[in-house]
């Protein structure tokens, strides 16, 4: 049996050691307990406090696995968490980011609710200043899709998400536009953290 979701974490310069404990912690409230953590270094090594005891176990039922490496982009450290997952979903929680203790409970629910039609991803977070923009971090996304098109372009500086979702609506199911098959949570349940140096801005 495999988990509903993988959840990914990668690992950046900005004030990681700090923000990181709180989407650790979200992921150990988390209501909904099918899903797996992938953490990756991404070019950057793991805060010391990691290892210390098992107060932050951030596993689900599935477990926790552990990347290192020298991934050049976001992209790059995301197709490595795709290599990896178990999950039919995989979601983005970015180091400096967390989620609402219900967040995975709501994508199921509004997964379940659009089961009659098919959905390449649903959005936990959204910009109210620009709705229409879709954001890579707290999208969930079919794994089996992102498999299908062989992931992320690792070329791209950032990931918004507005790429990915393109770019499975344009192989996968065969027209452009990038909002087809996105659907959002009844209410925003990924908690973002805006500054200069976020991965979905460009730095």
């Amino acid at each position: 049996m495999n988990p509903f979701f993988t959840v990914y974490i990668p690992f950046h310069t900005y004030g990681y050691a700090i923000k990181a404990k709180d989407a650790l912690r979200s992921l150990d409230a988390q209501s909904f307990t099918s899903f797996e953590t992938i953490l990756i270094a991404n070019g950057t090594s793991f805060p010391s406090w990691m290892s210390e005891g098992d107060v932050y176990k951030s596993t689900g039922v599935f477990g926790r696995k552990i990347i290192g490496g020298e991934y050049h982009t976001l992209g790059a450290a995301a197709n490595a968490a795709i290599a990896l997952a178990k999950g039919n979903w995989i979601v983005r929680l970015d180091a400096d980011d967390y989620l609402e203790s219900n967040a995975l409970w709501h994508f199921v629910n509004t997964i379940e609710q659009h089961s009659d039609k098919p959905i390449i991803g649903v959005q936990g977070h959204w910009d109210e200043d620009n709705p229409d923009k879709v954001m890579g971090a707290g999208l969930a996304i079919q794994t089996s899709l992102l498999q299908e098109v062989c992931g992320y372009n690792e070329e791209e500086p950032i990931n918004d998400g507005e790429s990915i979702v393109r770019k499975i609506s344009n192989e996968v199911f065969g027209t452009a536009t990038s909002k087809w098959g996105l659907v959002r949570t009844e209410k925003p349940i990924y908690n973002y953290e805006r500054h200069e140096g976020s991965m979905s801005c460009p730095s």
